[in-house]
């Protein structure tokens, strides 16, 4: 994303999308139909600097229609396996037998698909459909970037999580089969594509910046006994400020205190953001086991 947007000539916009009439459509190509998937590619290519292009369908989620051979259409994939038609079947306005595409009784040019689970009738006053998501998203873009390509910032983030600000929003985007903490003050929650308070499996969200969110991700690595001269461990963390590209190492200082056997506790443990200064420190005691969750749940 990056290399592609500095590529870029100045005053140039990018234009994404992810589905067209001749390739497959993004909820079955990249999304294997599943529905939190397609939402949070939505919701990427939604909030990335430049214009946005959505292909009919694309706003509800709308899979692939398989198409046997006898009913393509398309001369020139007719005999291949992936037929251009499976992305060209027509838009599924409701669950009606003709699905709201044509008059009843008209066989249209190319099958329907499963209009009668997937439709913009049962969607459009659904505040949970994909198409109340998609419309929440444009209003989003619309009042974030009034029209101009914004700034973008690749932000520090755990295995399998995007992270990243453009413009004034802040978007995270959990790319993974498991849930992940969100960072510390994040700011205002302006649009999330599941309920969870935690950023569950296939799941995103938008945020206005802030003036400063930090995010714990690594893993420790404790073994039996004392640290060997008051050692330290490190693990992943990042500090960005408003206006800032400072990064900082989390460090983990047992500051040469005997551990109890078993590692359970440790009075003198304490969390401190290092680099240049000391940004932030929260003293113990701490229990090794919620260290070792929250690492955990943080990948």
């Amino acid at each position: 994303m990056g290399e592609t947007l500095a590529h870029l000539s100045a005053g140039a916009c990018p234009v994404w999308t992810a589905s067209n009439h001749d390739v497959s459509r993004f909820p079955t190509r990249w999304c294997d139909d599943d529905e939190r998937k397609a939402r949070l590619a939505l919701l990427v290519l939604a909030t990335l600097p430049g214009s946005l292009m959505l292909y009919y369908g694309d706003e509800i989620a709308m899979t692939d229609v398989p198409v046997p051979p006898p009913l393509r259409r398309d001369k020139m994939t007719a005999r291949q396996r992936d037929s251009r038609d499976v992305a060209r079947t027509p838009m599924q306005w409701d669950a009606s037998p003709s699905a709201g595409f044509t008059a009843d009784g008209v066989t249209p040019w190319l099958p329907f698909g499963d209009n009668a689970s997937r439709n913009v009738a049962a969607q459009r006053e659904d505040p949970a459909s994909t198409l109340r998501l998609c419309r929440d998203l444009i209003a989003l873009r619309r009042t974030a970037f009034a029209g101009q390509v914004a700034a973008y910032e690749r932000l520090p983030a755990p295995p399998g999580v995007w992270a990243y600000r453009s413009g004034p929003l802040l978007i995270t985007a959990n790319f993974t089969d498991h849930p992940v903490p969100l960072p510390d003050a994040p700011g205002e929650v302006l649009l999330t594509t599941g309920p969870d308070a935690a950023l569950g499996p296939w799941q995103g969200q938008v945020t206005r910046a802030g003036p400063a969110r930090t995010w714990l991700f690594g893993r420790i690595r404790v073994g039996h006994g004392k640290p060997r001269g008051g050692g330290r461990v490190d693990v992943g963390c990042r500090l960005l400020e408003e206006g800032s590209r400072r990064v900082s190492p989390l460090v983990l200082e047992f500051n040469g205190a005997e551990v109890p056997e078993p590692l359970a506790r440790h009075e003198q443990c304490f969390v401190r953001l290092g680099g240049p200064g000391v940004f932030a420190e929260q003293r113990g005691p701490w229990r090794f086991d919620q260290i070792d969750r929250l690492l955990e749940e943080c990948g």
